[in-house]
């Protein structure tokens, strides 16, 4: 999503750029990143292709930024009202649990008003590090030639399972999941779990 932003004398940020639509489809590449830009009553202006995912999935609704969770809804309107009341609210950073038990990370940012309007717009942010996981994995089994079985120990790594832990969930011998773990430490040049989901977390194709 591209947004111009003009700074007036005052520093405050106002969109001179046309009115983004409801649903953005500028983004070409899905990173697992979702933006919503909202209204302080968290009335949703526009989003990019994975904030209309979720909305899809029924994490986020379609109109408005609510969820599922009293608890989280309760937080991020009393943060809203807080910051409609003139206070210097630092960014709002929240966990949101699915219900299918998935944790994404939420962070809310104030971010000026359209030029025309008096009305602050905010960005939220909603990012699936789970998401973005499976991603880099299976950028790495191309880049770095992973055998499935390979990619699947990787991925248990990632989560944080030992080789005994992945053995049984594989359903393979110990020993094979040792062997696994020491191809997946050569073909990446790694030497120590730590830092094979290091390598996993921050790779970048071709940026070796």
């Amino acid at each position: 999503m591209t947004l111009a932003i003009d700074f007036g004398p005052r520093h405050e940020a106002h969109f001179t750029t046309a009115r983004p639509t409801r649903h953005s489809n500028d983004d070409a590449v899905s990173d697992g990143t979702a933006v919503f830009l909202v209204t302080e009553d968290l009335r949703i202006l526009s989003r990019n292709r994975d904030a209309t995912r979720l909305t899809g999935e029924g994490i986020v609704g379609d109109d408005r930024f609510s969820t599922r969770s009293a608890n989280f809804n309760a937080r991020l309107q009393g943060w809203m009202r807080r910051n409609k009341a003139g206070a210097m609210m630092p960014e709002l950073r929240l966990a949101l649990e699915t219900r299918s038990e998935r944790v994404l990370a939420v962070s809310v940012t104030p971010i000026g008003a359209f030029a025309d309007e008096t009305r602050s717009i905010f960005a939220i942010v909603v990012r699936d590090h789970s998401r973005a996981i499976r991603s880099s994995i299976a950028a790495i089994k191309v880049f770095h030639g992973l055998t499935p079985s390979e990619a699947k120990m990787l991925g248990l790594v990632c989560e944080g399972l030992d080789t005994i832990a992945a053995s049984e969930r594989l359903g393979i011998a110990k020993t094979t999941a040792r062997t696994h773990l020491q191809r997946l430490f050569a073909k990446t040049g790694t030497t120590r779990q730590s830092e094979l989901v290091h390598f996993v977390v921050s790779f970048v194709p071709g940026a070796e």
